[in-house]
Parts: structure tokens; C-alpha cells; sequence
């Protein structure tokens, strides 16, 4: 009999020590952090934290390409194509040398050029009063007076007091047009009619162009003769030769 309830409360000892382990398990359990997994969790020194996958990944380089970058690249592409035109306008303001063939910087209007070798003379008197009213000098042609030469004619006409224009004509075009004075004359409305000779001689040309050649000849401002240059001056087609004896002046410009 007393075995027996020995045997019993053994078998209850070791089925509460039993009960207890599990409990204190379970409450382990039940007291682990369930947010210790998470990124954002400390995680302990020499722990690597797992790569993570690219929104990117398996598209190739150009899909890559965010509309941003690309709206980006097609402006710049713009910006730079209309530049061109800027750059275009930049060079034809460079100088030109007078002594330079015009085929050599006037790329597609050297054939322009070229069509202007030939002056008609037939309305060369409503060309030159033209240039006279744009430019208010008042150096009119009025009427011309013929002299025949040898290859042709040779037409005169006078500006103004001491003043007269020189055409000569071939097969009635203009072979040359020249500013003579008789005498002693104002320096400006010289200086005016060897203008208008640049001017019918080069239907083109720009004003600030025709200053420029002044300048190279040698005229200062206010009509300043001390340093004009004297002989033949080659201008794009046309030879200019200038001369002066005693107050008598010659600009007389001549086609090559």
C-alpha cells in the first residue's frame, strides 16, 4: 500500500515539473519581439542585410531612360541646332579682305557676284539718282553728254560745281564709272560722289561695307584726306585707282 502511493506521487511530481517546463516555454515564445525582423531592427555587428531587387533590373540601357533624361537630351538637341543659324549669321560679319577673291568667302552668292560683272547702262541714270535721293547728297544726273572712243562711248554728266561723273560704256554696258574733279572742291560732296560710285558699282553692298573701304583707303573722319592712299586698290571685281594732281582728284573704279 505504501509503495503505491509512492509510485502515485512520483508519477505527479514528474508530470508537474513536466507542465511547468512547457509553461515557461510558451512564454518565451509568446514574449519574443515580433517586429525583430523588420529592416529597420539593430542588426548585430558583421550581419549583412539581404540585396534588395531594382525596379530596373532586366530592362536594358535605353528602357533605362527616364522621360525626364529624354525630353532633356531632345531640348539640348534643339538649343544646338539653333544655334547653327547664330554661328551661320557670326561669320558672314567677319571682315573681308578687300584683295581676296569673292568665290573664296561669298560661298553661294559668288554667283551673284559674278552676274553683276555686267552692268547695263541703259537705266544707269535712274540708278544713280536713286542712290542720290537715299542718300541726300543732291548729286544728280541730269543729262549726259557722249564722247565716242575707240571701244566705245564714253558719257558725262556734271554733279555740281567742279564735279563731274565719268561712265564709260561697251556694247552698252559700264566698263567703268569715275569721279573727276576740274578744281578745287569740297572734300565732302567728293567724298559723297566716290560713295555712290561704290554703291552703283556694287548693287549689294552694304553701307557699313563701303565705310569699311573708306577706311582702308585712307579717309578720316570728317572728310580728313592727309593719309588717302593713292594707285590701284582691288576690290572683290573691281579695281579703284585714286589719284590726285595738284587740288584735282580721280576716283575712277574699273570692272576686271
Amino acid at each position: 500500500m505504501r509503495n503505491n502511493i509512492q509510485i502515485v506521487l512520483i508519477i505527479l511530481s514528474i508530470f508537474l515539473i513536466t507542465a511547468c517546463t512547457n509553461s515557461e516555454t510558451e512564454s518565451e515564445q509568446n514574449n519574443t519581439d515580433p517586429f525583430m525582423n523588420l529592416s529597420n531592427t539593430p542588426k548585430e555587428a558583421g550581419e549583412e542585410e539581404p540585396p534588395l531587387d531594382s525596379p530596373l533590373d532586366g530592362l536594358t540601357e535605353e528602357d533605362k531612360i527616364l522621360p525626364e533624361e529624354e525630353n532633356k537630351e531632345q531640348s539640348d538637341a534643339e538649343e544646338i541646332e539653333e544655334a547653327q543659324p547664330e554661328l551661320d549669321d557670326m561669320q558672314r560679319a567677319i571682315p573681308v579682305d578687300p584683295n581676296t577673291p569673292p568665290e573664296q568667302y561669298l560661298g553661294d552668292e559668288a554667283s551673284q557676284v559674278e552676274m553683276i560683272r555686267d552692268l547695263p547702262f541703259d537705266n544707269f541714270k535712274e540708278r544713280w539718282n536713286a542712290i542720290s535721293d537715299a542718300n541726300y547728297s543732291n548729286l544728280y544726273i541730269k543729262e549726259f553728254q557722249e564722247t565716242q572712243t575707240d571701244d566705245g562711248i564714253t558719257y558725262t554728266a556734271s554733279l555740281a560745281n567742279n564735279l563731274e561723273l565719268q561712265v564709260h560704256v561697251t556694247s552698252d554696258y559700264v566698263q567703268s564709272v569715275g569721279a573727276y574733279t576740274k578744281s578745287s572742291v569740297d572734300a565732302m560732296k567728293m567724298l559723297s560722289a566716290w560713295y555712290q560710285v561704290i554703291q552703283v558699282m556694287h548693287p549689294n553692298i552694304e553701307v557699313h561695307d563701303v565705310d569699311a573701304f573708306f577706311h582702308e583707303i585712307g579717309v578720316g573722319p570728317n572728310g580728313n584726306l592727309t593719309a588717302l592712299k593713292m594707285g590701284s586698290i582691288p576690290y572683290y571685281h573691281i579695281t579703284y585707282e585714286i589719284a590726285k594732281v595738284d587740288n584735282e582728284y580721280v576716283f575712277l573704279g574699273t570692272y576686271r
